[in-house]
């Protein structure tokens, strides 16, 4: 096709780097699991203590 650059389609998708492993999309769904986690335990821990009832909106 005139005017499309090929080289473009033969570039690697960057990989998750994490100490020297390459983890590709595994390491993204790690990466999304491990932050999903935290979080909840974050909104948990808040529910729980209390914390969301002195939030004045």
């Amino acid at each position: 096709m005139p005017g499309v650059d090929h080289q473009a389609e033969n570039l690697r998708k960057p990989d998750i780097v994490l100490a020297g492993w390459s983890l590709g999309v595994t390491g993204a769904w790690h990466a999304m699991t491990a932050d999903l986690w935290v979080r909840a335990s974050l909104v948990v821990y808040r529910f729980l203590h209390g914390g969301w009832k002195r939030v004045e909106v």
